[in-house]
């Protein structure tokens, strides 16, 4: 009898003991559990920022404070056609309690705007006919227009391929990608090289119109900025009238650029900033309002001329009178070096 009540309780504090380590690791897997959830969702919400931080961007908010009292909002327009209108119900039950819901309710309207998965590359075969000319003692057949002569791709997708690579400044192994991935089209790096070497021969005889037509205006504006092509430096040049826009890619950044472009007839006036390649060509010279000012701002803060202050308000007048007045630009003699001139007394 005394073993047995020996080994009772030894099995109630085994047993107690277990149910407290169960307790235990109850606690413990909730813990872990709570902790997993909060690791899931830290992807998706916004880091919390140091009381420093956030004092920085309530400041910086201050600072900024948008736009005045009275102004129109610019936030992004509702469109006007819509293609398609579909109706969200509710149902009859709360979809967080069950509860079933009362009254006739009310609508609200939200508009998305989203795009359609683009369909898989169309492949047309043309079967042409050809018939005998009996003049010319040859075989006469209508052209194509939907595609170039010897080319296996369509116009849409040369001009896509000229679009991403000159607009964008792509890649030919991300056009590629793009174009396997969006139209499961696979096309070489060579055979994109040669569709925009091809696009712009065919604008050859154009491009030479526009230049043609940019030389007879009286003032052309032109700019440079780095422009890389397969890995090496490169400048893109741009010549801008009223009505003609030309871009030129050149190794070179120098004179000999706009002198090849505009020619030695060339008679209008140059607009440009400071830079030095301009100087030489023999042209009338212009200078840009913003480039005047910022050239103005930089004396000021380095070897100031004797009355700072009284030239930057020139300026600044000269630039709001010629916005409103459209007044002419001020024009520089032929071959004079780069200087600061103010155009209003």
């Amino acid at each position: 009898m005394d073993t047995l009540r020996t080994e009772n309780t030894r099995l109630r504090t085994e047993l107690a003991t277990a149910q407290q380590r169960i307790s235990e690791l109850e606690e413990t897997n909730a813990r872990l559990r709570e902790e997993v959830t909060t690791l899931k969702q830290a992807p998706f919400q916004a880091r919390r920022r140091r009381k420093s931080q956030r004092k920085t961007r309530d400041a910086s908010r201050e600072a900024r404070g948008g736009r005045k009292a009275g102004h129109l909002g610019s936030g992004r327009r509702r469109p006007e056609h819509m293609d398609q209108r579909e109706r969200i119900a509710v149902g009859e039950h709360c979809p967080d309690c069950g509860h079933t819901l009362t009254g006739d309710g009310v609508v609200r309207e939200w508009v998305v705007e989203d795009i359609e998965p683009v369909r898989p590359t169309r492949v047309v075969c043309y079967e042409i006919e050809r018939r005998w000319c009996p003049h010319c003692q040859t075989y006469k057949e209508a052209p194509v227009t939907a595609a170039l002569p010897r080319h296996r791709v369509g116009l849409q997708v040369m001009l896509f391929v000229v679009y991403q690579k000159v607009v964008l400044g792509l890649s030919y192994g991300k056009i590629r990608h793009e174009l396997h991935t969006y139209f499961g089209l696979r096309l070489s790096k060579g055979e994109l090289s040669n569709l925009v070497a091809e696009v712009a021969d065919r604008f050859g005889p154009a491009y030479a119109r526009l230049i043609q037509l940019l030389r007879e205006h009286v003032a052309v504006h032109i700019d440079e900025t780095g422009w890389r092509i397969n890995g090496d430096n490169h400048w893109l040049w741009v010549f801008l009238s009223d009505v003609v826009t030309l871009y030129v890619v050149s190794h070179s950044r120098g004179s000999k650029v706009p002198q090849a472009l505009l020619g030695a007839d060339f008679d209008g006036s140059i607009v440009s900033a400071f830079y030095s390649a301009y100087s030489p060509l023999d042209y009338e010279k212009g200078k840009c309002w913003a480039h005047l000012l910022r050239d103005a701002h930089a004396l000021i803060d380095g070897k100031p001329p004797p009355d700072p202050e009284r030239l930057i308000r020139r300026n600044a007048r000269c630039v709001r009178r010629w916005s409103r007045a459209r007044l002419p630009l001020v024009v520089i003699p032929r071959r004079a070096p780069w200087t600061l001139h103010a155009c209003c007394p």
